[in-house]
């Protein structure tokens, strides 16, 4: 979200000191709602509205300390409690001291910088309005930190952003492909369900990189969406929210016993995708990631860290089918999808299911069904690799209870040797 520069003049930022919050009332990744003590000694509320490159803007007003407690207890809001005569409009820099101030007047806030006027603090964390979604104050459906200890604001390694964009894209893309198997739905296009994981970035931060993402935005094919349409977005949003709220909990107090969710196929693909949003287990760079945004229906931020992953695959492991299998195949990576971190293999020469003694079998020319894997971060270069050469490849994998295999182990066939003419093969 870009920064709104006022048209009214500027004034001194001397009262508000460094800005340094006394009580934080929302945080993610950094105070966002918070009270200071002015030099005047008056006491101040902050509420940040926007961000752009390393700056941030701040609503601040006059406030006294009963108001406060009711604005935590949920019985006022911010929207309200911004609406007063004397507010100002504060950029922060990256030093995190007040640059530049406005005197302004409520009237003349853009909406977007405006949390909604229904919402309280308590209703962040559980209101489910389908008409106005998760969390109708909020301008950002997800938002998703790394953090670790070679991640700085001058040194971002690609892995951390791609982990960090493809982490967001496939813990959705999970939720979505389940839903859109319900009839309910109807017969939405592709094009249409995609709104729901391909999510528009508003905006990146360095020093702890964070990525945030906006809310689902229509295609044009349906950017004249019918009443119903616009029904099953709202409600569609509502379950995406429902699922990862449910993994999350899950994850804060988790239960060998139990899965998230309605049914065991639910919680499956919600630990998936909660899965998708922790750290990768391989590589150093990001140690844990912190989420938040609309989406997500808490009042303070999530904290996943590498532990969570392998906390969650070991409950996917235990999900697997009593008849599971290993299986060794040999063929060629011809289709990858980079977000679910999936292949499939064609032109299939070899097949065994380890353990017995004969390989299955193939049709009359010796070739056998195309397979699907899904692979972890550390795999992807190999597999990319493959992809582009199409040369063939011997796929160790485990079945899955939804039919595909996870990898395990990905090999070349040794390369032919050169044939010596001094020495040729008896």
């Amino acid at each position: 979200m870009s920064l709104w520069i006022p048209e009214s003049e500027t004034t001194s930022t001397d009262n508000f000191g460094a800005f340094t919050p006394a009580d934080v009332i929302f945080d993610f990744g950094g105070p966002r709602t918070f009270t200071l003590i002015a030099l005047d000694g008056s006491l101040l509320l902050a509420h940040q509205c926007d961000e752009e490159d390393g700056q941030a803007g701040f609503l601040v007003t006059p406030v006294t300390a009963d108001r406060i407690r009711h604005l935590k207890a949920g019985d006022a809001g911010i929207y309200d409690t911004l609406n007063q005569e004397q507010l100002w409009y504060v950029v922060v820099g990256e030093t995190e001291r007040p640059r530049v101030a406005y005197r302004i007047a409520f009237g003349d806030v853009p909406a977007e910088c405006l949390p909604d006027p229904t919402v309280t603090l308590k209703k962040t964390a559980a209101k489910s309005s389908p008409a106005s979604g998760p969390v109708p104050d909020s301008p950002l459906a997800l938002i998703l930190k790394a953090n670790g200890p070679r991640i700085g604001e001058l040194s971002v390694p690609t892995s951390v952003v791609k982990a960090t964009a493809s982490g967001a894209y496939s813990s959705l893309k999970r939720i979505v492909d389940h839903l859109s198997r319900d009839s309910k739905w109807g017969t939405m296009s592709a094009d249409w369900w995609k709104q729901f994981y391909d999510l528009p970035a508003h905006g990146f931060k360095a020093a702890s990189f964070e990525i945030r993402f906006g809310w689902p935005t229509p295609r044009e094919e349906s950017a004249k969406a019918t009443d119903d349409e616009e029904q099953s977005r709202q409600q569609i949003i509502q379950e995406i929210s429902r699922m990862l709220e449910a993994g999350i909990k899950w994850c804060a107090d988790p239960n060998p016993d139990t899965l998230p969710g309605v049914d065991r196929e639910e919680g499956r693909v919600i630990l998936e995708a909660i899965e998708a949003l922790s750290p990768p287990q391989s590589g150093s760079y990001i140690e844990e990631f912190h989420v938040g945004g609309g989406l997500i229906r808490l009042s303070r931020p999530v904290v996943l860290t590498k532990a969570t992953r392998k906390q969650i695959k070991l409950r996917l492991d235990s999900e697997r089918s009593p008849t599971a299998e290993d299986i060794l195949v040999a063929g060629v990576i011809e289709k990858v999808d980079r977000g679910l971190q999936q292949l499939t293999v064609r032109r299939v020469t070899q097949s065994v299911l380890l353990g017995k003694t004969s390989t299955s079998g193939g049709n009359k020319n010796g070739l056998f069904p195309e397979y699907e894997f899904a692979y972890e971060e550390e795999y992807s270069e190999q597999v990319l690799d493959a992809l582009e050469n199409e040369s063939k490849v011997y796929l160790f994998g485990r079945s899955r209870p939804t039919g595909m295999y996870t990898l395990l182990q990905l090999l070349k066939p040794p390369s032919p040797q050169t044939k010596n003419p001094d020495n040729p093969p008896k």
